[in-house]
């Protein structure tokens, strides 16, 4: 019954720290929406329609401890 009782526990352990991760995706960590470079995507997609001639650079994508994330 014990160990069950650890595994239950684990789950529902698990569930609730990966909530707690996703709850607010606004936080500038690894996992959450790279804001910087969707904006800056948007940028240059709506200078490029205006037939603009100064047109910013894509922001970087660097290689981190825990993978691929944006500059921010």
């Amino acid at each position: 019954m014990i160990p069950l009782s650890i595994a239950i526990s684990f789950a529902f352990y698990i569930l609730n720290k990966s909530g707690v991760m996703t709850e607010t995706p606004f936080e500038a960590r690894a996992a959450d929406t790279p804001l910087n470079s969707i904006c800056r995507t948007i940028e240059i997609d709506l200078l490029q329609m205006l037939d603009t001639d100064e047109i910013p650079d894509v922001l970087p994508v660097m290689k981190g401890r825990f993978g691929v994330h944006f500059q921010n």
